[in-house]
């Protein structure tokens, strides 16, 4: 098969020449512009994946201080009947319901005075006392009241009454000199030996006829 010469001015071909370049100048500028898109979707992409998780985290740090502010501290409420039962307010019914000794100065004073009741009065026997406690947990004190059949001289006057057994103690007589006993025969044990021992029964031999 023959092929025919086509013969092509200069001008004709610069033409061609330059219709070339400009068809490879958009093919290229079209291929940068679509790889410039791809790359602005995956930058995007992974912008917005960024964002995501960044938002998901910001969620989860709100979800976890919401939940710290919500906490609740659970105290174990008492049960105020087994306290009751370890600590009763009074004795019961079967002890008239004696309240918890109130204890006060004096109140220790007056269980000290009637625990030492067999020092006050020697003639007269008392039982002894075993408690290991000094204050007894429940009790009360009272006022004697003197019955309508009593005479005058087995009552108290208003010199005699006094607000605590102590002071009723301090001014009875026989108890005072029982107390003035007691006192000098501790003060003479611990006085035998010294000087003034020795002064005191040179001058008791002295009195003697």
């Amino acid at each position: 098969m023959a092929t025919a010469e086509v013969d092509l001015t200069e001008s004709q071909i610069d033409t061609l020449l330059r219709e070339a370049e400009e068809r490879l100048a958009a093919k290229s500028s079209a291929a940068e512009l679509a790889a410039s898109r791809k790359s602005f979707q995956v930058a995007s992409l992974s912008t917005s994946a960024k964002q995501e998780v960044a938002a998901r985290k910001a969620a989860e740090e709100l979800k976890a201080k919401k939940a710290i502010n919500e906490v609740t501290l659970y105290v174990p409420q008492q049960d105020k009947s087994k306290d009751k039962k370890k600590n009763p307010d009074n004795a019961g019914a079967d002890w008239f319901n004696l309240p918890k000794t109130h204890l006060t100065p004096e109140a220790k004073r007056d269980f000290q005075i009637l625990r030492m009741r067999g020092v006050l009065d020697a003639k007269h026997h008392f039982r002894k006392d075993t408690r290991k406690d000094l204050i007894p947990k429940f009790s009360v004190f009272g006022t004697v009241v003197e019955g309508a059949m009593e005479g005058p001289r087995a009552r108290l006057t208003r010199k005699e009454r006094k607000q605590t057994i102590m002071e009723e103690v301090l001014a009875s007589r026989e108890a005072a000199a029982s107390f003035k006993k007691r006192y000098d025969k501790i003060q003479e044990k611990k006085t035998s030996g010294r000087k003034a021992f020795y002064k005191k029964l040179v001058a008791q031999r002295r009195r003697r006829p």
